[in-house]
């Protein structure tokens, strides 16, 4: 799906909120930890399949592995795969498997269970957003140590993409037989114990062929409301919360969490864009009205009003830490050149208004009727929007809707 941009807004990623016995300053690193460490989720962690849709991030990352490792500053690092090769005309990715590593259920990691992973989703119609999933057009397991997959067509971003959670992540054939998906197992760190509407628990693998955990245990517990896991935190029912995806905090909560001397709030740099996309099938297609919304909304202090401190305005689309995301676009705040642009493109003011071919230059802003805990209502966003660009002439209704209704009002073509 892709939406031109009009705006967008980088939160700072609230990554650990976590109970401590000490303030920050105190910590001893080198105290052992605690042998099991319980942790807030959101929403229950679904069916951990790696090769579908549901199932909660941060327990796939734990329970299973890929091929290549995608390490800090998005450097490629060896996973499953001790070693790969890349043939001189891009077309041919070769992979040798590391030696010794098992699936928990003891099932050897080979070259058939790699490739049982892979005909899972290459070529998948599931999957035609995942480039991979199209350019890989072959397969190969010379022996069972190595595995070669033929390209279509060179693609650069290929080894990248083989190191993401889902679907490259590694399950063991047996997770699947007869094609139903059944309790998970794979090669990481953690292995699972338990899965439930209410929480999960995952255990060590002291058999895995890496750096071992040291904590034994992984106790995630349900708490829908983001308000209801801050409570949970400070009365000691679990130790960590926040996290864009795992269980999000407001920054107003944040901030009050901040405040507390027996609680640890760690923050990290951007991980998250809120975008504010059109539909081009009206005004919007009209570039000078997209660069006078661009020039009309505030987003400095749009984010200073309602991050708390805990987020930037964005100056590209994804945040900077993310490797290849491309240059800072310029950032500008200018009304009365809004006004102007949109004067020059034929929009005249008409009271609190602007009439092009007696057409009103008006906006049906929809929203999610209902915040996600832990998230910023929409509509406060949105009521912020609509203020800054009813001051250049621009009409904005905001339509708060399901989110079925959501997303099926969002256009489906790109607009440049």
């Amino acid at each position: 799906m892709s939406r031109s941009r009009l705006f967008t807004v980088l939160v700072a990623s609230i990554m650990l909120v976590g109970a401590c016995a000490s303030a920050p300053s105190e910590i001893d690193e080198k105290a052992p930890a605690a042998p099991v460490l319980r942790i807030g989720l959101s929403e229950e962690s679904g069916a951990l399949d790696p090769h579908a849709f549901t199932g909660n991030f941060l327990l796939l990352d734990a329970i299973y592995e890929p091929l290549v490792t995608y390490t800090e500053g998005g450097k490629l690092a060896p996973g499953l795969a001790e070693s790969w090769t890349v043939a001189e005309d891009g077309r041919q990715v070769t992979f040798d498997l590391r030696d010794g590593v098992r699936f928990t259920d003891g099932t050897p990691l080979d070259s058939a269970a790699v490739k049982w992973n892979l005909d899972r989703w290459v070529g998948n119609k599931k999957f035609t957003f995942f480039r991979a999933s199209q350019v890989i057009s072959a397969v190969d397991t010379p022996d069972s140590d190595t595995v070669r997959l033929t390209l279509s067509e060179p693609y650069e971003p290929l080894l990248q993409e083989m190191s993401i959670v889902r679907p490259v992540r590694l399950l063991g054939p047996k997770s699947a037989t007869g094609g139903e998906f059944t309790p998970p197992v794979g090669t990481g760190p953690w292995k699972l114990v338990s899965n439930s509407a209410t929480g999960a628990t995952l255990a060590r693998n002291d058999d895995h062929w890496g750096t071992k955990p040291q904590l034994e245990r992984l106790e995630f517990k349900v708490i829908p409301d983001s308000q209801a896991r801050v409570d949970a935190l400070a009365n000691g029912e679990i130790d960590l919360i926040g996290g864009s995806y795992p269980a999000p905090i407001t920054p107003l909560e944040a901030r009050s969490l901040s405040e507390r001397g027996d609680v640890t709030l760690l923050t990290g740099a951007s991980d998250v864009s809120i975008m504010l996309g059109f539909n081009p099938d009206g005004p919007a297609g009209d570039r000078a009205v997209r660069e006078a919304i661009h020039q009309a909304v505030d987003t400095t202090s749009l984010v200073g009003a309602l991050f708390q401190g805990y987020g930037e305005p964005a100056r590209r689309v994804f945040p900077p830490n993310v490797p290849d995301s491309g240059t800072d676009l310029p950032s500008y705040f200018d009304q009365a050149g809004a006004r102007a642009m949109l004067d020059a493109a034929g929009y005249a003011p008409e009271g609190d208004s602007r009439v092009k071919n007696g057409e009103k230059l008006s906006f049906k802003l929809l929203v999610p009727a209902k915040p996600a805990a832990g998230q910023l209502d929409p509509r406060t966003m949105a009521e912020a929007i609509a203020g800054s660009l009813k001051a250049v002439g621009i009409t904005v209704e905001i339509s708060p809707v399901d989110a079925a209704a959501y997303y099926d009002g969002v256009p489906l073509r790109n607009v440049r």
